[in-house]
This record gives C-alpha cells, structure tokens and sequence, in this order.
C-alpha cells in the first residue's frame, strides 16, 4: 500500500521515522511510503526544503511505480534533484517499486498552484 502526507518532522510512520529535510525549521515537508501487507515499514522518501511543501496525492501505476503530486515553494530536494521556483508550483515525481526515483519536475506558473 501507498500512503502520502505532509509532516513536520521528525515523525514517526508504522515502525520507521520521516527525517525532516530542513530539520531546523518548522516547515512541512512532504513524504510517500509504502507499507507492507502487516503494517510495516516497506520504505518511504521525503521531499522538501526550508519553506512549506506538502503532498497532494499519491497513485500505483500499472508496472508498480508511484506518482507523488505536491506543491512546493523555493527550493526543494526530491531525492537529491534539486528543484527551484519562486512560486509555489505543482511538483511530480515517479518512484519507482524500489523507493529510487525515476523522474521528478514543476508543472505550473508564476503563482500558486496546486
């Protein structure tokens, strides 16, 4: 199962702990995870930066992979790709069954979007 949040860290998910990126603010970040059929702990990723970022949805394509949608401002960290606009746009990434990312980019303009 696929599960996806916002979260100021650190915090605790199933049997495993989300790290915040920016951890000396209070800003959210965004996180995916993927729990076991018993309630464990598979893997998780966050994403975020020294601003809010939150996760909007999350989706398990047909080969597996999962699509994350969030909204970020600034500058964020989706697995060391390092993304940045001064608004705050829409932010996709792909991950794939094995927690690495495929693909992460900003869709949106020069205000908010979500």
């Amino acid at each position: 199962m696929a599960i996806a949040g916002t979260f100021t860290g650190p915090a605790e998910l199933a049997d495993g702990e989300l790290v915040a990126l920016a951890d000396r603010t209070l800003a959210a970040d965004g996180f995916v995870a993927v729990l076991e059929a018993d309630g464990r702990l598979a893997w998780s990723r966050t994403f975020g930066g020294a601003r809010d970022d939150t996760c909007a949805g999350v989706a398990v394509l047909a080969d597996g992979a999962i699509a994350v949608a969030g909204t970020v401002r600034g500058e964020v960290d989706v697995a060391d790709r390092r993304l940045e606009r001064a608004a705050a746009p829409t932010a996709w990434s792909r991950v794939r069954a094995d927690a690495t990312v495929r693909a992460a980019w900003l869709v949106g303009g020069d205000d908010f979007d979500g």
